[in-house]
């Protein structure tokens, strides 16, 4: 298991102790927790942002008391990230039983601290399905999202899909152009709307790879993304070793 920071170990009870969606009827009861970030959280190549976790994730149920990761139980992400060659191939293996375990959610979590990513969500509330959380809903949120940022302090953040991508830069944007420019050499990226701490964190956005998203689109941004990141931190590992002559 990946030892949480002291940090990390504070953001995450101040999540589970959050009394903000306590409206919604499947907290009232007991059903579920919040969502928590997992993976490499002492400067990562990339963090990946989605937008909320829902009902379906099985890590969420009271009754579960392991590692809590986002698309537990659901391959479609698991398997993009494993085709652009974010992740290895053998992770597949953890999706062949319908049933999920804590240790099938351990083996997401040391995939992705050894391969330097970090996944997390904009909201920490679960939604019944898949509703668009609303503005109130995402601006008390992004208090947790920027202790997470600062926390972690990833060489880059992926952020999938426009909402989560307006909420971290307010930036807006067409996907549609950006990947198209992206296609065409244009690396440009952007940054957080707010600075957070020493590192001006630079943000990417992609397309959702499921639903109603663009798995194509997907596909073609994170594997030009992949490249731009790696070749950032093997830039920055080289300066890093150069202030050692």
């Amino acid at each position: 298991m990946v030892n949480k920071s002291p940090d990390m170990e504070s953001l995450n009870r101040d999540i589970d102790s959050c009394t903000f969606c306590r409206s919604n009827a499947l907290f009232d009861n007991g059903e579920l927790r919040h969502i928590l970030g997992a993976g490499q959280e002492n400067a990562p190549s990339v963090m990946f942002v989605l937008m909320n976790p829902t009902a379906r994730n099985p890590t969420l149920s009271h009754k579960y008391s392991g590692e809590r990761v986002s698309y537990a139980g659901v391959s479609s992400l698991w398997r993009i990230l494993i085709k652009v060659g974010f992740l290895p191939q053998s992770l597949l293996s953890i999706f062949k039983s319908p049933a999920w375990d804590d240790k099938r959610s351990r083996a997401l979590v040391e995939h992705l601290d050894r391969a330097s990513l970090y996944l997390t969500e904009l909201v920490k509330c679960p939604s019944r399905q898949a509703e668009t959380p609303d503005t109130q809903t995402i601006q008390h949120n992004l208090a947790f999202m920027r202790r997470e940022i600062e926390i972690v302090n990833p060489r880059s953040i992926i952020a999938f899909g426009l909402l989560p991508f307006y909420s971290l830069t307010r930036q807006r944007i067409v996907l549609g152009d950006y990947h198209e420019k992206l296609l065409h050499g244009d690396d440009s990226h952007f940054h957080l709307h707010e600075r957070i701490g020493d590192y001006h964190h630079k943000v990417y956005p992609c397309y959702f790879p499921t639903g109603r998203g663009n798995y194509l689109r997907a596909f073609e941004i994170l594997k030009a993304l992949r490249s731009l990141v790696i070749a950032d931190v093997t830039d920055a590992k080289a300066e890093v070793q150069l202030t050692f002559f």
